[in-house]
Formats: C-alpha cells, structure tokens, sequence
C-alpha cells in the first residue's frame, strides 16, 4: 500500500453510505463514499472518496464541484481511495463547461 498527500478540485459522482458496524443499516453508517475520477492528460483514474461524517447530513448532489485536502491508498485489488479531511463544495456544473484547463498531471 502507498499513500500521497493530495489536494484539488473533484466532480462528486454517485455517493453511498457505509457502516462499520455489524447488524446496522448502511444508511446510517458514518461513513460517506462518493464516486470521482482523477483527470490525467490522456484519460482518468477512477476513484472513490471517503469522509466521515454524521448520517443526519445530507450528501452533496451528484456534479457538485468540491476542493478536497487529505491523502489517497492504494491496494492492489481496489480502486484508488482518497481519504479527505474536509470537502468544500463550490456548487453543480454544467455540461461543458471547464473549470481549469491549467495542470493536469
């Protein structure tokens, strides 16, 4: 397993719940998942961000734009994983629309 810190702007995808306790409803699990991909020059890497937070917290709409600070994982048989420490939303996109066409890696 390797870990780097890593820091940017996401698209938030699809998110879902997870619990960590046995015998409890996923929906109710303090842990939040959503869907994403790392923008390279040639393509993306799927990825999945994890946060903890309180299940009484709506998730953020699918499209919302969100800067993200923490480091990411990666197993050998598992997508890439970011970990975050904070999600900072800036709001939905609309299709076509570029963000920053600076750095991509």
């Amino acid at each position: 397993m390797a870990m780097v810190h890593i820091w940017g702007n996401f698209v938030l995808k699809e998110s879902f719940r997870s619990n960590l306790k046995p015998f409890r409803p996923q929906k109710n699990g303090y842990h939040l998942h959503y869907q994403c991909d790392i923008q390279m020059i040639h393509g993306s890497i799927p990825a999945i961000i994890r946060t903890y937070q309180s299940s009484s917290i709506p998730a953020l709409h699918e499209g919302t734009v969100a800067f993200i600070l923490r480091r990411f994982a990666t197993h050998c048989a598992s997508p890439l994983e970011i970990e975050s420490i904070n999600i900072i939303p800036y709001g939905p996109i609309s299709a076509g629309i570029t963000l920053l066409d600076g750095f991509v890696p």
